[in-house]
């Protein structure tokens, strides 16, 4: 994994971007989320050992999609009434 994070952060410089391998793993794993993909899903794809870790990276996406739902049944019920 090193070589290939390595070579990522290698060609990102070439391009002037100043980002990590660490970094991009993060991002996917919260776009990942974002998008509605299970922590089984995100791990598959980014490769991350501990499902705590991406509960950690995707705590965000999950608020967010939380919150979300939260409102959509509060609006539910008060057109309801």
């Amino acid at each position: 994994m090193k070589i290939v994070s390595d070579k990522i952060s290698k060609a990102m410089k070439e391009l002037g971007y100043s980002v990590t391998f660490h970094g991009l793993r993060k991002s996917a794993a919260a776009r990942l989320a974002e998008a509605g993909c299970s922590i089984e899903e995100i791990a598959a794809i980014t490769g991350h050992k501990t499902l705590a870790m991406i509960q950690h990276y995707t705590k965000e996406a999950e608020q967010k999609k939380l919150a979300a739902n939260a409102m959509a049944k509060m609006e539910k019920m008060m057109n309801a009434t």
